[in-house]
């Protein structure tokens, strides 16, 4: 019994670190600010208040 339940807990951590690997991979070589490298930055294209220097935008598209 709590060999599968420390099996699954393991798995969990392990995705979690794989989803965390993967965050932190993509902003990699790139600027603090995500709208630095983003192909909407420009005023006429967003319009989030966070702009210039949002550093998470669900809209964010890399050049």
């Amino acid at each position: 019994m709590t060999g599968p339940v420390f099996a699954l807990i393991g798995l969990a951590v392990f995705v979690g670190a794989v989803l965390l690997a993967r965050r932190a991979g993509l902003r990699a070589g790139r600027s603090e600010f995500l709208c630095d490298d983003c192909k909407l930055d420009d005023p006429r294209l967003c319009s989030r208040r966070e702009r210039p220097n949002a550093t998470e935008c669900p809209d964010y598209s890399p050049r």
